[in-house]
């Protein structure tokens, strides 16, 4: 089995004020010139196709026209991220699947969602996948906070095991490979510095030990390519993001994955470099150190932080002088005679919660020690089920009357 992966394109993305589009359409070209010449089985892509929930009807085109040249060199299969509409991905699905384009929504075990595909040299891959998922979704959030981690992390290992074992069902061991895709956080794997990530991603990780043991197991989520972390046993990586998208990822070498696998003998995990797409570059320094680097900026999206004695008066020319083919999406002064000086944190500063929650900043504006319960109540579910995009309905409002 010959299989291509790739993951979190995040169509649609900005860089400051910066479009990424041209950049897109640079390296999405050539991921499909690279397919173009690998001429995979299959092709997965594991999420975040879209940078926004709700992504521009021009990305929504470029989406389904790349998307569409893969599938015309080998089945292309794309599970939903975080960024990621399911609704819109369901109704992708149902126009796309005549095509050979499969995109995965939600988890299930149903023999349906288990999509087989065949190999060219012999044997079926059947691939399954588990799209991203909300804690919201798994975990009651009115029950006790100590327990959302638990229940989330069994939650999801029940999700894996029934889907690992649909993929498993009727898999001829001689034959047939084994594709588990995901997307999602497993403990322990490195963050770029560009991803949404909060105290909850931590909490609510992937044990690498849950990771299905598969022929190869595809994870997005992660901007940075690299192997699983732990899984032993388990063969995968992040394929990671095809461009630098924010100035975290600065200097981090891009690419994707090309798989090679053989039922009865070791998979091969090989990163194919992207190069295509400006570079992202961060830079402090003084004007007369940046005049020194000026030749290796090229096009680079800069972000400058100019260090001086005192205020330097038209900073910006100074700089579109030295830089005029790269594109400077910011320019930080950091002139030494105007820096706040920095006062160290004693042992009562920051605490266990160095910064507030949404409903304890609430609390605060009521103005009282803990406001009152009934109101902080209904906010804290307001609150949730606005962040996991669910409704919510309270039974109070089957009294309200009927507006004619």
């Amino acid at each position: 089995m010959k299989l291509l992966h790739t993951s979190d394109w995040h169509l649609g993305r900005t860089t400051g004020r910066e479009s990424r589009t041209s950049d897109h359409d640079a390296v999405l070209d050539e991921i499909v010139e690279a397919a173009h010449t690998l001429r995979p089985d299959v092709i997965c892509n594991t999420g975040d196709l879209f940078d926004k929930s709700r992504p521009g009807v021009d990305d929504v085109d470029r989406a389904v026209d790349v998307l569409t040249r893969l599938a015309a060199i080998a089945p292309t299969v794309v599970v939903s991220g975080n960024h990621d509409k399911a609704l819109m991905f369901r109704a992708l699905d149902r126009l796309s699947r005549a095509h050979g384009l499969y995109f995965l929504s939600e988890a299930t075990v149903e023999a349906k969602r288990v999509i087989e595909l065949p190999v060219a040299a012999g044997g079926t891959v059947r691939l399954g996948a588990v799209s991203f998922q909300h804690p919201h979704h798994l975990v009651d959030g009115g029950g006790d906070p100590d327990t959302w981690a638990s229940l989330y992390g069994a939650a999801v290992r029940n999700l894996h095991d029934d889907v690992a074992t649909a993929i498993r069902t009727g898999l001829d061991p001689r034959t047939d490979f084994a594709v588990f895709a995901a997307h999602a956080y497993v403990g322990g794997a490195a963050w770029s510095g560009t991803e949404r990530r909060g105290r909850r991603d931590d909490l609510f990780a992937t044990d690498p030990a849950e990771v299905p043991k598969v022929s190869y197991a595809a994870y997005g989520h992660i901007h940075r390519p690299q192997p699983l972390p732990g899984a032993a046993g388990a063969h995968g990586r992040y394929a990671g993001s095809p461009l630098q998208l924010d100035f975290g990822e600065a200097g981090e070498a891009k690419s994707m994955v090309y798989v090679e696998a053989d039922p009865l003998g070791p998979t091969r995990m090989d990163e194919i470099p992207l190069h295509r797409g400006r570079q992202l570059r961060r830079f402090q320094g003084t004007l007369e150190q940046l005049a020194v680097d000026a030749p290796d900026f090229g096009d680079d999206l800069c972000h400058l932080i100019i260090d001086s004695d005192t205020h330097v008066p038209n900073l910006a020319d100074w700089v579109h002088d030295l830089l005029p083919e790269a594109r400077v999406v910011e320019i930080s002064p950091n002139p030494a005679d105007r820096r706040t000086r920095i006062v160290a944190a004693g042992p009562d500063v920051g605490g266990a919660h160095p910064e507030p929650t949404l409903t304890e900043m609430f609390i605060n504006y009521l103005g009282t020690a803990n406001g009152p319960a009934p109101v902080v109540e209904v906010f804290q579910q307001l609150a949730e089920a606005a962040e996991a995009e669910l409704p919510l309905t309270f039974p109070q409002e089957t009294h309200l009357p009927e507006v004619a």
